[in-house]
C-alpha cells in the first residue's frame, strides 16, 4: 500500500525457514469469497487482480510475482509472490481435490524459493462474513481445511502459526453482528484449530471490499468499519506487508505464472485420491448403501469414470444422517429436498436416487423470474418467455431442479430497503437503479403514478399527505438465499423470432405501425430478467398518527429519522440512509401512536406473523428464525436487485434494423408519447348460409392486464403486479389477504366493459349489485360451465347494452372511503385479440371473497370453505399429488397446451360422470332440498391450512393453477353432491380423489 510503512518482519531470516529476497503469501478461499476484491483492496490497485477472472475461478494455480524495491533496506528486486489457489471442497467432487492436492505437492517440491522446506509467510484463508455453512463435517469451508491438513508440512509453520482468516462481505451481516463480530470471529478461529491443528492463536479479523458502495466513512485511507477496526489497516497489522516508505512512489511490475494441474490418471493424483477417501469417507453397509452401490455398479462406466467419488459422497450423507434402511428414506417433498441440499450437485444424482431408491427429486414449482420478459412500465414480469428452454433439469444447491439453462449459486444476505425521495420521479429513478436500468421514464407513462405507489421499501413524500392525519410508512428488509442467472447461449423461441421478423419500421405517424408496437410491448414487456435472488422477504409497515396535520413536506423530512430509529428499535432494521435530510439538527417531529405490521412474503407460513409486536422478542425471534430456515424450501423469487437486458439486445440476434426500431418504440413509450388512435372496427361481413353457429365463449372470472386493484393502504395496484400475500380491500373495507393471482390466456373470450373505452373483464366476472348478497354476471350460461359455485349464489345475467345498479368504491369529498351504487350499462369490445393474451383473476381469503377492480366490487369464483368442505379436501389430495404435478410442472402455458388441458378435463368428467352419477340418485337428497345443517363438518381447520398451502403453491404455476380450476369447474358439481349434500357416508374422499388422478394418468399415458 503506497501510504503504509512497510513491516520487515516478511523478510525474516533462512533460520525461520523464509527466503530473504522473496515474500509471499498463499490465498485460499471459496469461490465467491473475495480472493481478487481483497489482494486489490490490500494494495490500493484494481487492476493487480482481475475480479471473476474465468481461470482463477475454475482449475488453474496462479502466481502473481510483484517487484517491490525496498529503499530503506538498500535492496532493489524483493519480490512479493501471491498463489492463488482454487478452493478445496468446492462445487466440483473430490478427484479435483485430489488433482490439486497433487498439483500443489508437486509445486512446492520443485519451487525454487520452496523446496527446502521453507513455507509461505501467510496463508490467507479467505471467507464470507455472511456464511451460514462454516460448521459441519460436509459443509465446503470444513472440505477446504481438511485440504490444507493434507498439505500442512508445506505451507503451515508448525511452530507459529502463520494463518489468518479474512471474513469478507462484512456489511451483508445483521447489524448486530456487523458492530461485534467477535463471537463469529472466535467460532471461525476454533473451527479452523479443529481442521487444520494449525497452533493457537490462530487470527481472524473481517473486512469489506465493497467499502466505497456502502459509504463508509475513511480516515488516513482507512475504511472505518462497524466494529472500530479499519480497514485493511487491520490487515497490514497482522501480515505486517511490505510497501515503500510515504508518498506514492511505488510502480508495481506484475508477472503472472498459470500452473496446470496434473492429469486425474497420474500417479500422485491416484495417491492423493486414495488419501482423501481415507480421510473423508467412513461409509458402512446398510441396505441404502449396497443399493446404491448396486445401482452404481450397473451404471455405464464412462459415467463412473468421469464422477469419481460421487457415489461415496452420497453415502457418506446416508451414513451421518442415520438412515439405513428404505424404509427410513423420505417420503414427502420437503423431506427429500432438506436431504438433497447436503448431496453434492451432480448431474448424475437425480439418475442414481430414482433407480436406486425411488426417489425423484422435484422441481422447483414457482415461477423463476428469470428468462422471463419484465415490463418496465408496469414493474412487473409478464407472464411468458422469449427463450426456447429445453425439457432437460440439473440439480441445484437448494435440492431442487432447476431447468439446465439456469445456474445457482448460494447467496445468504440480508438486504434492506427503507427509502424516502421527495416526488414520484425521484421514486422512479430509485426504483430504475435498483434494476439496473439506464435511463429515464416519465411517471404519466408507467404504473409508478400516485394511484398505483411505489414498491415497499420507497416512500414518497408528497404534498398529498398534509391534509391526512395518518400517515403510512415502509421497510422492506429482504433474506436472500440463492441467486438465479440465466446463461448466456439459450436458443430464442420461434415464435419471438418471427414477431421480430414481422416488425414494421417506427413511425409515430402511422397508427397501424404504433399499433403493432404497443401490442408488442403488451406482450413481452421491455426487458429479459437475468439474473434474480431466491429467498423471503418481510415488508413492514409503520402506521403514524400525528399530533396535528402534517402540512408541508418540510414536516415529513422532520421526522423521516425518527421513523427510521423506530424501525431499527422495533424490528432489527438497519435501514440505509439513503435519504438525504437536511433537517438533523432540527427537533423531532410529535409522533404519538406508532403501530407497524409485518407482511411475510415466501416460506413457510405456518411461520408467518403479522403483528409481531403482539409477541414477546423471544417468540418472535424463534417465529422469524423457523421461517428463515423455511426460505430454501418454500422461497420466492425477491424483487430488488434483478439484472434487467433490454428486449433490443436480443432482437438485434434475428434482425438489427427490428432492433432499432423497438430502441427507438421504446423511447417513446418511456416518455409517454407512444400514442395512437386505433383505426375504427370493420362492418361485420353479411350472413352467409350454411354456417355452424359460433361456440359459446369459454368463459371464466377474468381481468385484463392493467385493471387496478385496491390495496389496503388505499393506492391502487394493477392486478399483474398483485402477489400472494398482499392485503386488499373487500365490500366491507376490510383488508383481506390475497391467496393469490391466476393467470390464463383470453383465448376466444372477449372483453366488456361500463364504458365503450375502458373493456376490462370478460363475460364471466361476477360483479356485486345493489342489493344484498346478489350478483350478476353478462353470461351466466357461459360461466356454469366452469364455476359450478356459481349455482348457490343469487346471480342474475346481464345482457350487453342493458343497465343495472352495482356496487362501487368511492372516496367522499377526500374524507373517508364508502361503498355506493351507481347506474351503469354493459359494452363489449368487438376487438379481435391474440388469443395468448394474458388474462387474470384473484383468489382472496375473506369471508365475502369480494375485492375491488377499478372500483368496483367484484368476487372470486371459489366456495366458502364451510359450505363445500369435503369437496375441498378432494380437491387438496388431487392438486397436490404426483400425477397432476408431473403432468404441469415444467409446461408452459399455450393455446394448444390449454386445449390439451380441455381434453383431459373432459375426459375425467364423463369418467366420473358415468362411475358415479347413479349412486348421487340412490343415496343423495336433491341439492336444492338440502339444508345447511346437513352440511358435513368433517373438514377440519388443519385440512383447511393445507388446503391454502397448496392453493398457493399452485398458483405460482400458470399451467398447474389452469389444470386445477379446469377440473374444480367440470367436476366440482358432481363431487359436491357425493361428499357434502349426502345422509350418511357412503364414498370417501380418497376413492374419489384416487378416481380422478387415475383418470387423468390412464389419459396422459394414451395420449
Amino acid at each position: 500500500h503506497p501510504n503504509h510503512k512497510g513491516l520487515q518482519a516478511a523478510y525474516q531470516s533462512a533460520r525461520n525457514k523464509r527466503t530473504p529476497r522473496v515474500a509471499s503469501i498463499l490465498l485460499v478461499g471459496l469461490t465467491g469469497a473475495g480472493k481478487s476484491s481483497t489482494l486489490n483492496t490490500l494494495f490500493n490497485n484494481n487492476t493487480l487482480a482481475e475480479v471473476g477472472d474465468t481461470a482463477s475461478c475454475s482449475s488453474d494455480i496462479i502466481e502473481y510475482e510483484i517487484e517491490v524495491p525496498v529503499v530503506e533496506l538498500n535492496i532493489d528486486n524483493t519480490i512479493l509472490r501471491i498463489i492463488d489457489i482454487p478452493g478445496f471442497g468446492d462445487t466440483r467432487s473430490s478427484s479435483f481435490d485430489a488433482q490439486l492436492i497433487a498439483t500443489l505437492k508437486n509445486y512446492f517440491e520443485l519451487h525454487e524459493d520452496f523446496k527446502d522446506g521453507r513455507v509461505p509467510n501467510i496463508v490467507l484463508i479467505v471467507a464470507q462474513f455472511t456464511d451460514n455453512r462454516f460448521e459441519g463435517e460436509n459443509s465446503a469451508f470444513v472440505k477446504m481445511l481438511k485440504g490444507l491438513r493434507n498439505m500442512k508440512k508445506y505451507i503451515f509453520d508448525k511452530n507459529n502459526s502463520n494463518a489468518i482468516v479474512l471474513l469478507t462481505h462484512l456489511m451483508s451481516g445483521k447489524p448486530k453482528e456487523r458492530k461485534h463480530p467477535e463471537e463469529k470471529c472466535s467460532c471461525i478461529s476454533s473451527i479452523v484449530h479443529q481442521f487444520t491443528e494449525l497452533p493457537i492463536p490462530i487470527i481472524t479479523i473481517v473486512g469489506e471490499n465493497e467499502a466505497i458502495e456502502y459509504e463508509l466513512p475513511q480516515e488516513n485511507g482507512y475504511f472505518k468499519l462497524p466494529n472500530e477496526d479499519f480497514y485493511p489497516y487491520n490487515l497490514f497489522q497482522v501480515i505486517q506487508q511490505i510497501t515503500t516508505q510515504a508518498g506514492d512512489v511505488m510502480e508495481f511490475k506484475v508477472s503472472k505464472k498459470v500452473t496446470k494441474l496434473l492429469p486425474f490418471e497420474s500417479q500422485p493424483v491416484t495417491d492423493a485420491m486414495d488419501a482423501i477417501n481415507a480421510i473423508m469417507f467412513n461409509v458402512t453397509s446398510t441396505e441404502v448403501t449396497e443399493s446404491l452401490n448396486k445401482s452404481w455398479k450397473s451404471m455405464d462406466s464412462s459415467v463412473r469414470n468421469n464422477n469419481p467419488g460421487i457415489l461415496q459422497c452420497i453415502q457418506t450423507v446416508f451414513t451421518k444422517k442415520g438412515i439405513k434402511k428404505l424404509a427410513e428414506l423420505p417420503k414427502t417433498e420437503n423431506d427429500i429436498i432438506m436431504l438433497m441440499k447436503e448431496i453434492p450437485t451432480n448431474s448424475i444424482v437425480p439418475q442414481l436416487f430414482q433407480q436406486a431408491l425411488g426417489i425423484k427429486v422435484p422441481k422447483l414449482g414457482i415461477s423463476l423470474a428469470v428468462g422471463q420478459c419484465y415490463n418496465i412500465i408496469n414493474d412487473c414480469t409478464t407472464p411468458v418467455s422469449i427463450f426456447k428452454f429445453a425439457d432437460s433439469y440439473t440439480l441445484s444447491p437448494i435440492g431442487y431442479l432447476i431447468p439446465s439453462e439456469i445456474k445457482c449459486d448460494m447467496h445468504s444476505e440480508t438486504k434492506d430497503v427503507c427509502q424516502f425521495v421527495n416526488s414520484y420521479n425521484d421514486y422512479i429513478n430509485c426504483r430504475l437503479k435498483d434494476l439496473n436500468v439506464i435511463g429515464q421514464i416519465r411517471s404519466e407513462a408507467s404504473a409508478f403514478n400516485i394511484d398505483a405507489g411505489g414498491s415497499t421499501g420507497y416512500n414518497v413524500i408528497t404534498k398529498n399527505a398534509a391534509h391526512d392525519v395518518r400517515t403510512k410508512f415502509t421497510s422492506l428488509r429482504e433474506y436472500r438465499q440463492f441467486r438465479l442467472t440465466l446463461a448466456n447461449d439459450i436458443a430464442l423461441d420461434s415464435d419471438f423470432e418471427s414477431v421480430v421478423r414481422d416488425l414494421p419500421r417506427f413511425d409515430l405517424n402511422d397508427h397501424t405501425f404504433v399499433t403493432k408496437f404497443q401490442a408488442f410491448f403488451q406482450r413481452y414487456g421491455t426487458h429479459v430478467v437475468i439474473s434474480c435472488f431466491g429467498g423471503g422477504s418481510i415488508e413492514i409497515e409503520a402506521t403514524v398518527q400525528t399530533s396535528g396535520n402534517l402540512r408541508s413536506v418540510d414536516d415529513l423530512q422532520k421526522f423521516t429519522f425518527q421513523m427510521k430509529a423506530g424501525l431499527t428499535k422495533i424490528f432489527e432494521t438497519n435501514v440505509d440512509s439513503t435519504y438525504t435530510d437536511t433537517h438533523q439538527s432540527h427537533s423531532q417531529a410529535n409522533l404519538t401512536n406508532i403501530t407497524y405490521s409485518a407482511y411475510f412474503k415466501g416460506g413457510d407460513i405456518r411461520h408467518h406473523v403479522q403483528n409481531l409486536a403482539n409477541i414477546s422478542s423471544t417468540d418472535a425471534s424463534r417465529r422469524i428464525s423457523q421461517w428463515i430456515e423455511s426460505l430454501t424450501i418454500q422461497p420466492l423469487m425477491l424483487k430488488t436487485n434483478m439484472q434487467l437486458v433490454p428486449l433490443s439486445y436480443y432482437a438485434e440476434k434475428i434482425n438489427k434494423n427490428a432492433a432499432q426500431n423497438i430502441e427507438l418504440a421504446s423511447k417513446e413509450l418511456f416518455q409517454a408519447s407512444l400514442n395512437y388512435v386505433p383505426p375504427p372496427p370493420p362492418p361485420p361481413p353479411p350472413p352467409r348460409p350454411k354456417v355452424q353457429p359460433p361456440q359459446p365463449e369459454n368463459s371464466g372470472d377474468c381481468l385484463k392486464a392493467g385493471t387496478l386493484i385496491m390495496s389496503s393502504d388505499g393506492h391502487q395496484l394493477p392486478i399483474e403486479m398483485i402477489r400472494s400475500g398482499d392485503m386488499i380491500l373487500d365490500i366491507k373495507l376490510k383488508p383481506c389477504k390475497v391467496i393469490g393471482v391466476i393467470y390464463m390466456l383470453l383465448d376466444c373470450k372477449k372483453f366488456h366493459g361500463f364504458s365503450k373505452t375502458n373493456c376490462f373483464f370478460t363475460g364471466g366476472h361476477i360483479f356485486a349489485r345493489d342489493k344484498s348478497n346478489e350478483f350478476f354476471v353478462v353470461s351466466k350460461e357461459a360461466i356454469l360451465k366452469d364455476n359450478p359455485f356459481i349455482n348457490e349464489l343469487n346471480v342474475v345475467e346481464i345482457k350487453p347494452n342493458q343497465s343495472i345498479k352495482v356496487m362501487k368504491f368511492k372516496n367522499d369529498s377526500g374524507k373517508k372511503h364508502i361503498v355506493v351504487c351507481e347506474n351503469v350499462t354493459i359494452y363489449k369490445d368487438e376487438t379481435k385479440y391474440d388469443s395468448t393474451t394474458p388474462v387474470y383473476f384473484l383468489i382472496v381469503e375473506s369471508e365475502t371473497g369480494t375485492y375491488i377492480a377499478n372500483g368496483y366490487v367484484c368476487r372470486h369464483e371459489l366456495p366458502t370453505f364451510e359450505r363445500w368442505p369435503n369437496t375441498l379436501a378432494c380437491f387438496q389430495e388431487i392438486f397436490a399429488s404426483n400425477i397432476v404435478k408431473q403432468n404441469s410442472i415444467g409446461r408452459k402455458l399455450t393455446p394448444s397446451t390449454l386445449r390439451r388441458i380441455e381434453k383431459i378435463v373432459d375426459h375425467v368428467a364423463e369418467q366420473l360422470e358415468r362411475e358415479f352419477s347413479s349412486k348421487c340418485e340412490t343415496f343423495f337428497n336433491d341439492i336444492t332440498n338440502t339444508g345447511h345443517e346437513n352440511i358435513s363438518t368433517k373438514y377440519t381447520i388443519p385440512d383447511l391450512s393445507s388446503y391454502l398451502t397448496i392453493l398457493t403453491e399452485m398458483i405460482e404455476n400458470n399451467y398447474w393453477s389452469t389444470f386445477g380450476m379446469l377440473i374444480y369447474g367440470r367436476c366440482g358439481n358432481l363431487i359436491r353432491e357425493l361428499l357434502d349434500n349426502q345422509k350418511q357416508q357412503t364414498i370417501s374422499i380418497s376413492q374419489i380423489a384416487d378416481f380422478i388422478i387415475k383418470s387423468i394418468e390412464n389419459f396422459s399415458e394414451n395420449n
